[in-house]
């Protein structure tokens, strides 16, 4: 049984204003469904959704400190109302810590992402991807570049950092999830 928690990566590739998005995702929506029709493989479409094991448990150290920085973000901002002029200010001062604390960490968690594809195109780490019907499978190496491109350019992604399993597992229990 794997000692290494599983990170799973939710990327979003469409971005931009509402309409934009919505027209976009209909657009590869409508493409993925004429390559499905066609007997052709799919592009990745509006999310890609990966998975791998977190080695070094860096990802997951990270992602828990993450997720205390909002919990406090989250507390501050609720008791802002009933705090003194001196003490909003030193509670806008901390929240400046926290934005830019929480910022770096979703990069470095985001960038983390971009090296596991990097070193799974080297053969040293495994990587799943989903599959159109939810399940997972490993990602061929041939289309490694192709994910690489799509996740780089993703603005967006949610991270789901699982109790240690089998990396195509269909069920995991939750560590520490961001959204």
């Amino acid at each position: 049984m794997p000692t290494q928690p599983i990170l799973q990566y939710e990327f979003f590739l469409v971005n931009g204003p509402l309409t934009d998005i919505a027209v976009e995702s209909q657009n590869r929506l409508d493409d993925n469904l004429l390559l499905i029709l066609s007997g052709e493989k799919p592009g990745f479409g509006i999310k890609c959704t990966i998975r791998a094991y977190d080695h070094d448990h860096m990802v997951t150290q990270w992602a828990q400190e993450l997720s205390e920085l909002k919990k406090e973000r989250d507390d501050l901002l609720n008791s802002f109302n009933k705090k003194n002029l001196i003490q909003k200010w030193l509670l806008h001062k901390r929240l400046d810590q926290i934005k830019v604390k929480s910022h770096d960490l979703e990069e470095f968690i985001r960038l983390y992402a971009l090296d596991y594809i990097d070193r799974a195109f080297n053969r040293s780490v495994n990587i799943a991807l989903e599959n159109l019907d939810r399940s997972f499978s490993t990602i061929p190496r041939d289309d490694l570049h192709e994910l690489k491109e799509a996740v780089s350019s993703a603005r967006m992604y949610w991270l789901f950092v699982f109790k240690p399993n089998k990396l195509l597992a269909d069920k995991n229990e939750i560590m520490v999830s961001l959204m």
